[in-house]
């Protein structure tokens, strides 16, 4: 399995796990994004990899910060793709860019981090 296709399937898992641990159903997500029930579900089984202003919607809906969605992708993670999925999302110097360096997120190099 190649990166892309591990990234998705870690994205698609966190993604599921947040919507079931929120009590949504992929109808009432997909609407709350805005985006099409078939495509969340693409995405939830990482058969498909949300763009840029899916990524943006989803995390909305879901009310949650993209450091937050990142330590929802499992116990070895996948820290240094992650870091560059949200900052195509969230550039730096946004809001969104708070945190998302350093051991929190197990960044390779990193003292304390758990990158694979």
């Amino acid at each position: 399995m190649d990166s892309n296709q591990r990234i998705a399937r870690q994205v698609g898992g966190a993604l599921r796990r947040l919507r079931l641990k929120r009590r949504k159903t992929q109808q009432q997500l997909a609407d709350a994004a805005g985006i099409s029930v078939a495509a969340l579900d693409a995405y939830e089984c990482g058969q498909q990899y949300p763009d840029v202003q899916a990524r943006r919607q989803l995390l909305a809906a879901l009310r949650v910060s993209p450091v937050e969605f990142g330590r929802h992708l499992g116990p070895r993670g996948i820290a240094g793709d992650w870091i560059v999925w949200i900052s195509v999302s969230y550039p730096r110097g946004t809001t969104a860019d708070a945190g998302l360096s350093g051991p929190a997120l197990g960044r390779p190099g990193d003292p304390g981090g758990n990158a694979a």
